[in-house]
């Protein structure tokens, strides 16, 4: 391994906690922006509806705003991957990080200062959030460049996604320790320092290509090389022929109409809806379950919120060694075959997680959240590996944006679905809960069409 490949590796870790995802740690974060007052004058203190916990002020009113910033965010990161990864894949990793880098800036800067002018709060949210999933398209790339492990790869970028919904958890931490919450935000953004530093000395400018040294090809590198005369006509980096082999001639258009890849958005969103709705409902979910009890389980719901990077982490060495049982046959058929497997235990986790759901016993929202995130570790890994060994890679970026783009038109029902249970209560989280269920069991044509494919595959 080169030390660059080395260094892409180690410095993924940090990038990927600090930026990812952190939108799926929402919760946290609105717990403190509201300790910090904003929008607490929403709330009529002498009204019976408004409950102050531990001096938090929390009214229906309030819960709305949050609710939909929240949202907001998460359509963002879902929505804006699409565009990212089209200029990912038309433009190169370089322009595509330098957008999402400064779009993620932008975000910082306005939740800085949103304490003084509230409103700050949506479009700060929407800017921070947009280049979360961007970010994890151009470092699952880097897959080019480990053959072998590619899988491996690639779900580890799928896991630190998931782990970095601890991040506002973190952030929160720290400000109940004392910490200012400007000084919190601003040393967040002196954190996209590296950021910068990865994408002009560690990402080329276009694409990464198997076998290729990446430094001569990066921002810094050619102007470098080339000032100190070490690169000539001669030595300029060749495309790799066995990726020219498994570019199609097909266009884009009709990858997206292909009917296992239409299915497969269809899983993921129809999951995406509800993981949202639990995200975005958890603090008053808890609050009908435990009452005054609640905000532990909120602590425990950020706290536990890495443990998806452990349920995803096993998608990746098992489907590389079902490639390896089954070299006999076609390269990607392992790939596949072990994308049906946690397409059936996401489906069958999904259930699970609905049936402790409608108890509505506070002894069983521990066990919740951990189905939860198992729930969610499994339909977030997947895609990226179906994608990467069904379709052509000059797609990559393009079709996963797709996905996220799916999920982020999907989750404006976020806009009215919370809505449910504050009218029903009670009956309308049941209403959701069963309703996903009978989702889940719908859903079991998915695996049959995996079949169908894994049967052409052979």
């Amino acid at each position: 391994m080169r030390i660059a490949d080395a260094l892409l590796l180690l410095s993924l870790p940090f990038e990927g906690l600090v930026f990812f995802g952190t939108i799926m740690g929402w919760p946290s974060l609105a717990e403190v922006l509201k300790q910090v007052s904003v929008y607490e004058d929403l709330c009529d203190l002498n009204s019976n509806a408004t409950v102050v916990t531990n001096g938090i002020v929390n009214c229906n009113e309030r819960d709305i705003i949050f609710s939909t910033a929240g949202t907001i965010g998460g359509f963002s990161m879902n929505c804006m991957a699409l565009l990212f990864g089209y200029i990912l894949d038309k433009k190169g990793l370089l322009i595509s990080r330098v957008l999402m880098t400064i779009t993620v800036t932008s975000g910082l800067l306005c939740l800085m200062f949103t304490p003084q002018v509230n409103w700050l709060m949506f479009p700060g949210i929407f800017l921070n959030s947009a280049g979360g999933y961007g970010f994890v398209l151009t470092n699952g790339t880097m897959a080019t460049l480990f053959p072998y492990f590619a899988a491996i790869v690639l779900v580890i970028v799928q896991s630190i996604f998931q782990m970095s919904s601890s991040f506002f958890r973190i952030q929160a931490m720290i400000f109940n320790s004392g910490v200012s919450y400007q000084w919190i935000v601003a040393i967040n953004i002196l954190l996209t320092i590296p950021v910068w530093i990865r994408t002009l000395f560690l990402f080329p400018e276009g694409h990464f290509i198997y076998k290729n040294d990446i430094f001569p090809s990066t921002f810094f590198g050619k102007r470098l090389l080339c000032r100190s005369n070490k690169i000539d006509d001669s030595e300029k980096i060749a495309p790799d022929p066995d990726q020219e082999l498994l570019e199609s001639t097909e266009g884009l258009s009709f990858y997206f109409k292909d009917a296992t890849y239409l299915v497969m958005v269809l899983w993921i969103t129809t999951a995406s809806i509800f993981t949202l709705c639990c995200l975005f409902t958890w603090n008053a979910y808890a609050r009908m379950v435990a009452g005054d009890n609640y905000q532990k389980h909120v602590d425990n719901f950020g706290s536990i919120a890495w443990t998806p990077a452990a349920f995803g982490l096993v998608c990746g060495p098992i489907s590389d060694l079902l490639t390896k049982f089954f070299k006999n046959k076609s390269p990607d058929f392992g790939k596949i075959l072990g994308v049906l497997m946690f397409v059936v235990v996401d489906l069958i986790v999904g259930i699970i997680l609905c049936a402790f759901q409608v108890t509505f016993k506070e002894e069983n929202l521990l066990p919740i959240i951990y189905f939860y995130n198992m729930y969610r570790a499994f339909h977030s890994s997947v895609p990226a590996i179906f994608v990467k060994f069904l379709f052509p890679p000059q797609f990559f970026g393009s079709l996963v944006g797709f996905v996220r783009f799916s999920l982020g038109i999907t989750s404006l029902f976020m806009l009215g679905l919370p809505e449910i249970p504050k009218e029903y209560g009670e009956s309308g989280f049941k209403g959701i809960f069963y309703f996903h269920i009978a989702s889940q069991v719908a859903l079991i044509f998915f695996p049959i069409m995996l079949i169908k494919k894994l049967k052409e595959m052979q």
